[in-house]
This record gives C-alpha cells, structure tokens and sequence, in this order.
C-alpha cells in the first residue's frame, strides 16, 4: 500500500482540519491520561 500525498485538492484546508481536531480534543470526555473528567451532573443521583 502507498500514500500520495497532495495529489488533488482536499474538501477542507488543512487549516480546518486542524482547528476541527483542536476544538474535538477541548471537547474530549478525556483527560491526557485516558481517565475520564468528572463532569458535574452526570453521575446518577438519588432524590428522597
């Protein structure tokens, strides 16, 4: 298998491409070290 690279012109810039996988990591339920963030109001909670 091999890759051509720039053979034709992409749908989006690379550009875009890079804020988009900037803004998917901000995103990210994950920390740098694969555990999970704690996001308040997410964990089940029991109401008496």
């Amino acid at each position: 298998m091999y890759c051509i690279e720039e053979d034709h012109e992409g749908i989006i810039t690379k550009e875009m491409f890079d804020i988009v996988q900037e803004e998917k990591a901000e995103r990210s339920n994950l920390n740098a070290d694969g555990s999970r963030k704690s996001i308040k109001h997410t964990s089940p909670k029991l109401c008496y």
